[in-house]
């Protein structure tokens, strides 16, 4: 029988957590910023977009369900 090995990382693997970690880390600052104009100017329009940039960081930090 031949020896069955397991694939190392491939370069497509390593793409996609890098596409991932990009994308984490613009929610992030995205977020950053909606709580800067927030705490400028507290109003519904800036509570709401602070709270739907909040929302799409817990779901690619796979915290949400």
């Amino acid at each position: 029988m031949a020896k069955q090995t397991t694939p190392g990382v491939t370069p497509v693997a390593m793409a996609f957590a890098l596409y991932h970690l990009v994308t984490i880390v613009i929610d992030a600052e995205t977020c950053m910023n909606n709580l800067r104009a927030y705490q400028a100017r507290q109003s519904g329009a800036n509570l709401a977009r602070l709270l739907l940039a909040e929302g799409v960081l817990i779901k690619d930090l796979g915290l949400g369900a």
